[in-house]
């Protein structure tokens, strides 16, 4: 056999291995949940998507005015980029970024993820991370200043590269 026809049989059978999935890396984060507990205590675990209220009124008959706990839980051997962006629908196109972050061999990114946040009635949204501190402040009314409205979270998790990513979206009610 002529050396350019292996040269051919072994390109041609590579990209059939790698068109299969054959030469994935096992590596890659795998992004297994992403949920909300509302500022009425509902579970997106639990109660599904429908329904659920992230409500900065004071006068309303929930106890934690404006606060809500997003959590999520990634797997992965090696490291990887997470982005926690919220939009009016489910894409990351024209989004505001919330959190962005690296989990590497300092950080044991194994585990359920979480950041708790209040929705302010100035329409700011405020979060912490794992440890406490201050990680966002992003204005809502870039959307709208007329709530109630629909909007969505969409966490992205990557490589280290920023390829072979993965992402979740989950929507909830917010009202001012």
């Amino acid at each position: 056999m002529s050396p350019f026809i292996r040269l051919l049989v072994s390109t041609l059978m590579l990209i059939s291995v790698t068109a299969c999935g054959g030469l994935t890396s096992s590596d890659d984060p795998e992004l297994n949940s992403l949920e909300i507990i509302d500022t009425g205590g509902s579970d997106s675990a639990v109660v599904g998507e429908s329904n659920l209220l992230i409500d900065a009124d004071e006068n309303t008959t929930s106890t934690d005015d404006g606060e809500f706990t997003l959590y999520w839980d990634v797997v992965s051997d090696d490291d990887y980029t997470f982005d926690l962006y919220i939009n009016d629908d489910d894409r990351i196109n024209d989004a505001l970024t919330i959190y962005s972050g690296v989990c590497d061999e300092d950080d044991d990114c194994n585990e359920d993820q979480m950041l708790d946040c209040i929705f302010q009635d100035d329409l700011n949204l405020v979060c912490d991370d794992f440890n406490g501190d201050d990680v966002a402040s992003v204005d809502l009314g870039f959307f709208t200043d007329d709530f109630p409205e629909d909007l969505v979270f969409i966490l992205q998790v990557c490589d280290p590269f920023g390829f072979d990513c993965e992402d979740r979206s989950i929507e909830a009610r917010f009202d001012d």
